[in-house]
């Protein structure tokens, strides 16, 4: 499950570089190249409905299109524990190291009940 949540954790962030970069370039860009001059003059994207749409569409989509597969990895996780409960390695190692510090309450460790 964690490698999972990880693997997915690392495809959305390189995507949302992917976006980062392509919207920063365009700003660049279009910073540098339509600087005020004698000549320039402003975009008029009122009457374009199609670009509209596109503007408006297009992030929802995207974020839809993150959340989905983002929730569906969560939820198809282990159940979460009830109270009271720990999550603890069932390995050989860590059952000596929880039944001594449990045998003195000096000894305490993290994550041992």
């Amino acid at each position: 499950m964690a490698h999972r949540l990880n693997d997915w954790h690392a495809i959305v962030m390189v995507l949302c570089l992917v976006i980062i970069v392509a919207v920063f370039g365009a700003l660049l860009y279009s910073i540098l190249a339509r600087r005020k001059s004698e000549e320039a003059s402003g975009g008029n994207f009122h009457k374009r409905t199609a670009v509209e749409v596109i503007w408006a569409v297009l992030p929802f989509v995207i974020v839809i299109g993150m959340a989905l597969p983002t929730a569906r990895t969560v939820l198809d996780g282990p159940a979460p524990l009830a109270p009271g409960e720990h999550a603890v390695a069932a390995t050989p190692e860590r059952s000596v190291q929880c039944n001594a510090a449990t045998a003195s309450a000096a000894n305490a460790r993290p994550g041992c009940p």
